[in-house]
């Protein structure tokens, strides 16, 4: 067999592979651009498999059929590598190359026709080591042709060279595949229009070309790899730098929204207090300024009780902006509290308030379930819902129903009150908790209920969650751990009656003056009273003389009540037990910890009587 069909035969195996190959790559994101390629190799898969007929027809006159075939390959081989090279430079054809590629395309398909390109005559040779070559006889046709071949060549050639100084990727391997590939082509059309005595390069030459092309993609698929790098590490500093902004921003408007939030708490707390303030200021000035000269007793004690009442209103508003935050002046005490007999004192007293007829009802909870927490506070936040639920009914509806229920979930209970009232929109529940929001008329409620909840449950360790949808009712959880099985030691809350049983020497330690006096002029009544205006004085005055009851103000300068109680439970643990704090709020979170932390009452300011005694009864005897 001619060795030279064994080398054609193999060309056409590789350039199908190319071919495959170049279409599954082209089918990746950035590569379409190979499906040139893959073209390109189908022309040379023409080539090589018009040459092996070359060689296996040589003695017959079908062997003119083959080197026309050859001829329309080479031509569309020619027009594929133009295609190509501008795929992959990102280039666009001109308006001479679009009539050069028309032009080409039209004379690659003339020379199928008969006696268009070659005469039906061949000449053939045999060259050393015994390799035969046929030679045609070219028309006119066929040496213009080979001339526009070689124009559409050197044109490539110079495209890829002035690529690899531009410094395109790959350009250099490209340009070494297309010489490899038109030069052995050149050097064929010269040897059959000059008829030299010279062997057929053309199998050999598209072999070498097309050995490039896995060059050629490494290299590409490495500029690729690199440049998506460098657009990973651009696209990671603009991320970088957009969220630094948008950090900011959201930093902005979350403290746009917290001033208008607080904006809207001043302004609810404004409305709430100026009116019982004005009462009570009414009321006083009328006193002082010799009004009620020669009014009876009645009219004065009743404008000393709306005076009474106002600022007593005032506390409780005060005291409810403390739950807000989950951090009350006085901690809540961590017990035992059954459920059943919690959620039915609940049930009573929301029904004493609800003033018109919706059902209210507790169901059956499991005998025994019992929350960790202050029974007091667990019953306010049940109150509370109760309350709300029972404004949401529309008075007019005669089917209006609050249901009150208590579960265990795992280690937490959950106590739900449920209603059937008009239910909220989405809108609506966004704002649920934010204080003084309220969909009530004006004067049914504050918009601090639910608000006031939520930071009672944080106190227990618990929390509270709201569920509804307009129309279809409202369903508030609220969740608390589920108490350790009792111990039989629990001490009940200290009560007592509002008169002292004794007169007690009393020690009040407060570095406000005015509240000092006041404090001093009430108790002074009942009980035998010095005071201390600061944390020296007081230690000096407790080092000097033990007292039954010390009252001791939280917040003072030099370590406040704190200080006080330490420096005393060192010296005289005893005195110490008869501390009580008071204190008109707690302003951070160490002095919540110290309060919490230790041992001894604390009462809110202002001080109650009936608790004071209580308390004084209960540590002081």
């Amino acid at each position: 067999m001619n060795p030279l069909v064994s080398f054609s035969s193999t060309g056409v195996l590789f350039s199908a592979f190319i071919a495959i190959l170049s279409l599954r790559l082209s089918k990746a994101p950035g590569w379409a651009h190979l499906r040139y390629l893959a073209w390109v190799a189908l022309a040379c898969v023409g080539v090589s498999a018009a040459r092996t007929g070359e060689y296996l027809l040589a003695a017959s006159p079908l062997v003119v059929v083959a080197l026309r075939c050859e001829l329309a390959s080479l031509g569309a081989g020619i027009l594929a590598w133009l295609a190509y090279s501008r795929a992959h430079l990102g280039l666009r054809a001109s308006r001479a190359e679009r009539a050069y590629a028309a032009c080409l395309g039209a004379a690659s398909v003339a020379t199928l026709i008969p006696g268009f390109a070659f005469g039906s005559e061949v000449a053939r040779r045999t060259l050393p080591p015994g390799l035969s070559f046929v030679d045609p006889v070219l028309t006119p046709f066929a040496e213009a042709l080979y001339a526009a071949w070689a124009a559409g060549a050197a044109f490539l050639l110079v495209r890829y060279a002035r690529a690899w100084r531009r410094g395109a990727p790959a350009a250099r391997s490209h340009l070494l595949g297309a010489l490899l590939g038109v030069g052995p082509c050149i050097w064929d059309a010269t040897v059959t229009m000059t008829g030299a005595q010279l062997p057929y390069v053309t199998d050999p030459g598209l072999f070498l070309s097309l050995a490039i092309v896995p060059l050629a993609l490494a290299e590409s698929f490495r500029a690729d790899v690199v440049t998506r790098r460098n657009d990973r590490t651009d696209l990671e500093t603009l991320v970088t730098q957009r969220t630094s902004a948008l950090t900011i921003r959201r930093h902005d408007l979350a403290r746009s929204e917290q001033l208008a939030s607080l904006g809207r708490l001043a302004a609810g707390v404004s409305h709430e207090v100026n009116s019982p303030v004005a009462a009570a200021l009414a009321n006083v000035d009328w006193l002082l300024d010799g009004s009620s000269d020669g009014e009876p007793p009645e009219e004065i004690l009743a404008a000393v009780d709306e005076a009474t009442r106002a600022v007593d209103r005032v506390r409780r508003i005060v005291r409810q902006l403390a739950h807000l935050t989950g951090a009350p002046t006085t901690p809540a005490r961590t017990q035992r509290v059954e459920l059943a007999p919690a959620l039915a004192q609940a049930v009573r007293l929301a029904e004493a308030m609800r003033g018109r007829a919706v059902e209210i009802r507790a169901e059956a909870c499991t005998p025994g379930l019992a929350a960790s927490g202050d029974e007091g506070v667990i019953v306010q936040i049940a109150v509370n819902l109760l309350a709300n639920a029972v404004d949401a009914i529309d008075e007019a509806r005669t089917d209006g129903r609050v249901t009150i229920r208590a579960s265990r979930e795992g280690d937490r209970t959950a106590v739900t009150v449920e209603d059937n009232g008009s239910g909220m929109s989405a809108e609506t529940l966004a704002r649920v908790f934010e204080p003084f929001f309220t969909t009530k008329a004006v004067g049914r409620g504050t918009g601090l209920g639910l608000a006031v909840s939520r930071g009672l449950a944080a106190t227990l360790g618990g929390s509270l969650r709201v569920d509804s949808r307009l129309g279809e009712g409202t369903r508030v959880t609220i969740d608390l751990a589920v108490a350790s099985e009792p111990s039989g030691d629990a001490i009940a809350p200290p009560s007592g009656p509002r008169v002292p049983s004794r007169r007690r020497r009393v020690l009040l330690v407060d570095d406000e003056r005015a509240v000092r006096a006041a404090l001093q002029r009430l108790l002074s009544r009942y009980h035998h009273v010095e005071t201390a205006g600061g944390v020296d004085e007081a230690l000096t005055a407790l080092a000097r003389e033990p007292y039954d009851l010390v009252l001791c103000d939280v917040v003072m300068p030099d370590g406040g009540g704190e200080r006080v109680y330490r420096a005393v439970a060192a010296r005289d643990p005893e005195q110490a037990r008869r501390i009580v704090f008071v204190t008109g709020g707690a302003p951070d979170e160490a002095t919540r910890r110290f309060l919490a932390a230790q041992p001894q009452p604390v009462l809110d300011k202002p001080v109650d009587l009936a608790t004071l005694e209580a308390v004084a009864r209960t540590i002081a005897g």
